[in-house]
């Protein structure tokens, strides 16, 4: 480790990453991981960097090698501090939507005593999570904490100020985040940058809550559109649209493009709440499970159980030679041993591997008969893509094949 903080190879990555050049800030980090591969902050800093060069597979990619190695160094009782990266591994991971791991993470962190800004940075993301996504009663004492340590200092924090300000939402409503957000604004000292997190975090929750027509439009004075970012440019433009005012920009499905995951989810939950076409929110629907069904399942459960989304049901109906999906029919003709599949799916959404590889191909289970299974339920599943915007609706093991609970199949006329 002190090897990697002392090569001026890794210094100036780090200056690169500073001043925004990641292309070559990336190519110094990676040269590093051949011989730091267990290095928790280099795979922070080559994380980070893939997340601002909007490359999100490696983000993606690399955050998955931070979460093994930082489990692999927990369990193993490392002498170093933590902290670090774990604040940063769960702000990694709540951009791609994995706050099931997030919870899991920060579930055994509860500081009796507040040292320093690693200390105030975790648990006031642990409050965050818990006010945007609660599943128990902890946030009502975590809040009160919280609370407590925010009263105590005469520092301002923001991750603190902005936790307090979701947990006021979702505990209180919108009087009590008002008055706190009122009093931040007031504050002497507050920082430009810190006014710009509060407010688009209030303006946020109450579109999220159908309660932006009665905030103050005057919470948007002083900023610049084109100074903030672009999650941040959607909700001031639907903000606008809530006040009977004409958006900057159209705010459409297309601005998801350069969006983290999380930012994509959010952009395509906030459309569902303001659409009121049926036809329009049917798509932005399909958009947003097709999102969430790449996410982790406790992930998955947490958006669903908080956000109140409505899991998008398909219907497909099997006729002899094709499929008909929402009105649409499908040939099939040439794909028969789909056809097949669907089929027996179409009793009780799960099947036999056994009884499906004998009506398909005659043949008795084996390794042959279970691969050949394995590449059609990944054409099966390709086709579901492409037709419904579900992602990984049927699935194998060694015993059955398994259809998503949002799809039924059933045959055509029945």
């Amino acid at each position: 480790m002190t090897k990697l903080i002392e090569s001026k190879n890794y210094q100036d990555a780090l200056k690169s990453m500073k001043e925004g050049h990641f292309n070559v800030a990336l190519s110094r980090f990676i040269d590093e991981i051949q011989y730091s591969s267990d290095s928790l902050p280099l795979l922070v800093n080559i994380a980070s960097c893939y997340y601002m060069a909007h490359d999100y597979f490696k983000y993606k990619h690399y955050t998955q090698l931070l979460l093994n190695q930082y489990e692999t160094q927990l369990k193993a009782g490392s002498s170093e501090d933590l902290r670090s990266p774990l604040l940063a591994l769960v702000r990694l991971l709540e951009e791609l939507g994995e706050i099931g791991i997030c919870y899991r993470l920060l579930k055994d962190y509860n500081p009796s005593d507040v040292k320093d800004r690693f200390d105030w940075k975790l648990i006031s993301h642990k409050l965050r999570l818990n006010a945007s996504f609660p599943v128990d009663t902890e946030i009502a004492e975590l809040y009160k904490y919280c609370n407590f340590l925010n009263n105590q200092s005469d520092n301002t924090f923001t991750d603190l100020q902005g936790a307090l300000l979701l947990a006021d939402w979702t505990l209180f409503g919108e009087a009590s985040a008002s008055i706190r957000i009122e009093h931040f604004l007031n504050k002497d000292g507050t920082q430009e940058y810190q006014r710009r997190l509060l407010v688009f975090d209030h303006i946020f929750e109450a579109l999220k809550l159908g309660k932006a027509k009665n905030l103050n439009p005057s919470l948007l004075d002083g900023f610049a559109y084109l100074d903030v970012d672009p999650f941040e440019q959607v909700i001031w433009d639907l903000f606008l649209i809530e006040q009977g005012q004409s958006p900057n920009r159209i705010v459409n499905s297309c601005r998801a493009e350069g969006l983290s995951p999380m930012g994509s989810i959010k952009l395509h939950y906030l459309l569902l709440q303001a659409e009121n076409s049926s036809e329009a929110s049917l798509e932005i629907r399909k958009k947003l499970t097709f999102q969430l069904s790449s996410l982790g399942i406790s992930s998955r459960e947490l958006f669903f159980k908080n956000w109140i989304i409505q899991q998008e049901r398909v219907e497909i109906q099997i006729k002899d030679e094709s499929a008909v999906i929402e009105g649409r029919e499908y040939c099939l003709k040439k794909s028969p041993s789909i056809r097949a599949l669907f089929e027996e799916l179409s009793e009780k959404n799960k099947g036999s591997t056994e009884r499906l590889i004998q009506k398909i191909w005659q043949n008795n289970f084996d390794e042959v008969s279970f691969s050949r299974l394995r590449v059609l339920v990944t054409r099966g599943n390709a086709f579901l893509k492409k037709t419904t915007g579900l992602n990984r609706s049927i699935s194998l093991s060694k015993n059955d094949v398994q259809l998503n609970m949002n799809i039924t199949i059933r045959k055509f006329g029945a």
